[in-house]
């Protein structure tokens, strides 16, 4: 599922146009990354917790000739899901 898909799907469920549906979700959106990006973690109750992280900078081997490559420290999202979310996605395992 994409956003275009996520979007269509949330304006027939709630029987809104598809442009308010996209304008929703954008705003959803754009207001997780904001707080991601100010270090502030977004919970969704039933859902999961969104979480800023920043990894530490690491040194690598270039596989061709084992020259080492320095990677700056970097920040990145993790998701940890609820309990609920968790259970509900094992009730009925492939």
């Amino acid at each position: 599922m994409n956003k275009s898909d996520l979007v269509r799907m949330a304006a027939k469920r709630t029987s809104v146009t598809i442009p308010v549906a996209d304008d929703v979700i954008s705003a959803f959106l754009d207001l997780l990354v904001l707080n991601l990006a100010t270090e502030q973690d977004v919970s969704i109750r039933g859902f999961g917790k969104f979480e800023p992280r920043t990894r530490p900078p690491v040194t690598l081997r270039r596989p061709t000739d084992g020259e080492p490559i320095d990677v700056a420290a970097r920040r990145t999202a993790v998701f940890l899901p609820s309990m609920a979310l968790k259970e509900r996605l094992n009730e009925h395992p492939s």
